[in-house]
């Protein structure tokens, strides 16, 4: 069942959006073991892709890309994107494009919230595009998961402090991200808040973040992980142009991701190879070239 609703959001302003931009999605697994969309309502400028198998081994895995039809996120723009990811449901979702934060106003910002609640079993790999903080643009964001005591998650995200090509480097006013993991009895697993300044960041011209600008994360949780070897598996992964490191999660959970690199590409390369390690631990096989 899907929904999608026309472009009534839209302001005189052409690229202000009146209301919420919402997208809601749901899957499950057919009769055949495949992840399927049963339920999507989606508003302008949300989107979401038909799913796609593309991995060598079998298809139950589905392949989604989440689009923005619009330029990107400006003044008082709110997303809100729910998913209900069942229990057996493998995905990999990721986005087309990266998501660009516009300049704007002193005392304006975006907002994105995003809450996902993942049953037993299931697997669930989140891949997106960077995320671009342009001149004057100030960005809320929130990730709030309910994850089940048996499924998987891998998370990720990479930041660029602007456009870095014109010399644009910690020109934003301000991004903000605030994470959290929780069990289905609402026990607190991980969270993690980033407050990332942009004109006002007295780190920026310091040797390792202005070689370094482009940040990245990752979470990776997975029932039954040696987390010892697989935290010495991704430490001894081939990495000569980023600087990584690793933690482990609290209660021994899961890992903790931080990257430093001086293009987003390097990080994108670097969560493939961490994503393969996962799956080849998993009995999966590893991550096919995902076409944008």
């Amino acid at each position: 069942m899907s929904t999608i609703v026309p472009n009534s959001e839209i302001t005189s302003a052409p690229n202000k959006l009146l209301a919420p931009s919402v997208l809601e999605l749901q899957l499950s697994t057919n009769s055949a073991g495949q992840t399927i969309v049963t339920h999507q309502h989606a508003t302008h400028p949300l989107r979401i892709s038909s799913p796609f198998r593309l991995d060598e081994t079998n298809s139950d895995r589905a392949y989604l890309y989440l689009r923005n039809n619009s330029p990107g996120l400006f003044a008082q723009d709110k997303l809100k994107l729910t998913l209900d990811i069942q229990a057996n449901s493998k995905l990999y979702l990721t986005e087309q494009s990266a998501t660009k934060a516009h300049p704007m106003g002193s005392k304006d910002k975006a907002e994105v919230n995003y809450h996902w609640q993942v049953g037993e079993s299931a697997i669930v790999e989140f891949v997106p595009e960077p995320v671009i903080l342009y001149q004057d643009s100030a960005l809320e964001q929130t990730t709030k998961i309910c994850l089940a005591e048996t499924a998987s998650l891998f998370w990720s995200d990479i930041i660029l402090p602007g456009r870095l090509a014109r010399g644009e480097n910690y020109q934003f006013r301000h991004y903000k991200h605030f994470l959290e993991v929780r069990s289905p009895t609402e026990e607190l697993w991980f969270c993690d808040r980033l407050w990332l300044t942009g004109k006002q960041n007295r780190f920026r011209e310091q040797s390792l973040f202005a070689s370094h600008p482009v940040l990245g994360n990752a979470v990776v949780i997975m029932p039954d992980l040696d987390l010892k070897f697989y935290q010495k598996a991704i430490d001894n992964l081939e990495q000569p142009q980023i600087i990584a490191a690793t933690s482990v999660l609290p209660n021994e959970r899961g890992i903790l991701i931080k990257v430093l690199a001086t293009r987003s590409q390097q990080i994108s390369r670097y969560w493939q190879e961490v994503l393969n390690v996962l799956r080849q631990l998993n009995n999966q096989s590893n991550l096919n070239f995902i076409p944008k």
